[in-house]
């Protein structure tokens, strides 16, 4: 893992397991679940921006849904 949060949540999981609080059937589950709720935050953060995008400016936009302007060009096809 990259970052400390990332390393304390891998030793997490491998605790869980090693101590059979978990498996590693029902954390793959749970990451598949993460996932699917990822993408369904960002199909409705698209929808938004698209909303949004009449009368406003790609800065103006990211700026008000704390996203990179990237992510606003994006998801306005641009």
């Amino acid at each position: 893992p990259r970052d400390a949060a990332a390393a304390n949540s891998a030793m997490a999981g491998a605790v869980q397991v090693m101590l059979g609080d978990s498996t590693l059937e029902a954390i793959a589950a749970e990451w598949q679940l993460a996932k699917r709720t990822e993408r369904e935050a960002m199909a409705m953060l698209t929808g938004a921006i698209i909303a949004a995008a009449e009368g406003d400016t790609a800065v103006g936009i990211a700026k008000r849904a704390g996203v990179a302007r990237e992510t606003v060009r994006k998801a306005l096809g641009k």
